[in-house]
């Protein structure tokens, strides 16, 4: 039997809670304005195909830099960007289901905050149920 699975979210995120326009994060210019969600996946048998796509819209975050040896607080531009997942499990029996997690699988680098790009990521996993 093959059954068909789908989900979706929108968040529309307007904070106005900073009247000295800090940058920090949790403030209203280091949260999205919009994040978007999708996924569609299918199940036949034994096998789970999933893929999922986000969407967050630019925002700013305070970050460390290293410019003149000295450590100094920056703002940092977290740009709009899209983050493409794919999985493909098999289960082997009732509790033990072997998967294929790709994350990020769009782009090489994608940077989703002030920290360093999160590069392709692509991992194997073993799940047991108890």
């Amino acid at each position: 039997a093959a059954d068909w699975r789908w989900s979706g979210s929108y968040a529309y995120t307007l904070i106005d809670d900073d009247p000295n326009g800090s940058t920090e994060m949790g403030s209203a210019r280091g949260t999205p304005r919009h994040t978007v969600g999708i996924g569609l996946g299918r199940t036949i048998g034994r096998w789970d195909v999933d893929a999922s796509a986000h969407y967050v819209s630019r925002l700013f975050q305070t970050g460390l830099s290293a410019a003149g040896g000295a450590d100094a607080l920056v703002d940092v531009k977290v740009p709009d960007h899209v983050v493409l997942d794919l999985r493909a499990a098999y289960r082997l029996n009732d509790r033990v289901t072997l998967a294929l997690h790709g994350h990020s699988l769009a782009d090489g680098r994608t940077r989703e905050d002030a920290g360093p790009g999160v590069q392709r990521q692509i991992r194997a996993t073993i799940g047991v149920d108890f």
